[in-house]
């Protein structure tokens, strides 16, 4: 039972950290005026959805309903390492 709570811990701490990282992605200094608005509010819309899906992904979490297919995720790690696409753990 204690490690099944560290674990959660360390899963919310995850979490956490990307929904900082999602938030201050946006308050980089740039000058405003050398960015289209329709950019802007498209970053914006991109962060405000993928806050809401780390929320949703928190709440599954926590209930006990959401389970890692392991395999397709490593697949896909794998497949993105290979391709030198930007992947889930890019910046």
């Amino acid at each position: 039972m204690r490690d099944e709570k560290l674990s959660v811990n360390g899963f919310e701490n995850s979490l956490q950290a990307a929904a900082a990282a999602v938030a201050g992605a946006g308050r980089q200094e740039e000058s405003i005026s050398s960015i289209p608005a329709e950019t802007v509010e498209s970053s914006q819309a991109e962060d405000r959805a993928k806050e809401q899906r780390i929320a949703e992904l928190r709440k599954l979490y926590q209930s006990g309903e959401y389970k890692v297919d392991a395999s397709a995720t490593a697949s896909r790690i794998v497949d993105e390492h290979l391709n030198q696409e930007p992947g889930i753990f890019d910046s």
